[in-house]
């Protein structure tokens, strides 16, 4: 995920800004909304990306069609989709010939054989790995993995990152109810994790490995 510059405020107010411009009107996100732009912040979603995509909307929409920000989620995700994979695909500057790019297959093995199988996550890789040696259905594996992540990670360190995405997220506490908070923020912290340990979703690859 790329660093971000911009704060959660300031992200959320250029959007706004961008939409009411092109709008000819003051446009005021709904909570729902606003969780929606929070997860895209959280997840390095480029500012530029995100005004393409309401553009392109807003210049097909139906005349008098209401359309909210939540509704183009998935257009955003597809299009930060196509971007990422462009991104792990360039080839490595410099007159050496380019690597091919580890699957994400193969990153779960290298976090595997790190963490070794002493851990909680070790444990579960270990499981994970021989399920889709097995050749079962790898969406209903990176489904555990998703649901099972947080749990086998140290205590501590789930703790600090729940605690330093809670603050990149104040300034939302007064625009989402609590439940919409809670649930981004669970999002928020499965996606950093997973960045961190470098154990990307492999439904991010349509080959079968």
């Amino acid at each position: 995920m790329p660093k971000k510059s911009l704060s959660n405020a300031t992200y959320a107010r250029a959007v706004e800004r961008h939409w009411s411009r092109k709008l000819g009107r003051a446009v005021v996100f709904s909570p729902r909304d606003y969780a929606v732009l929070s997860d895209w912040h959280l997840r390095g979603v480029p500012l530029q990306l995100v005004r393409e995509v309401l553009d392109a909307a807003l210049s097909r929409r139906a005349r008098g069609r209401p359309l909210g920000l939540s509704l183009l989620s998935r257009e955003v995700e597809e299009a930060w989709a196509v971007v990422s994979r462009g991104r792990l695909a360039e080839p490595a500057t410099g007159p050496a010939v380019a690597r091919p790019q580890p699957t994400a297959l193969d990153r779960w093995r290298r976090r595997s054989d790190l963490e070794g199988p002493d851990t909680l996550l070790g444990a579960l890789l270990r499981v994970l790995l021989e399920r889709l040696d097995r050749g079962e259905d790898r969406a209903a594996i990176d489904g555990q993995m998703a649901s099972e992540l947080s749990g086998s990670v140290d205590p501590g360190r789930l703790a600090r990152l729940r605690e330093q995405l809670g603050a990149e997220l104040a300034p939302y506490r007064a625009r989402m109810d609590r439940k919409r908070l809670e649930s981004t923020l669970d999002r928020a912290c499965l996606a950093r994790l997973r960045e961190e340990l470098d154990l990307p979703s492999l439904l991010d690859e349509e080959t079968v490995v």
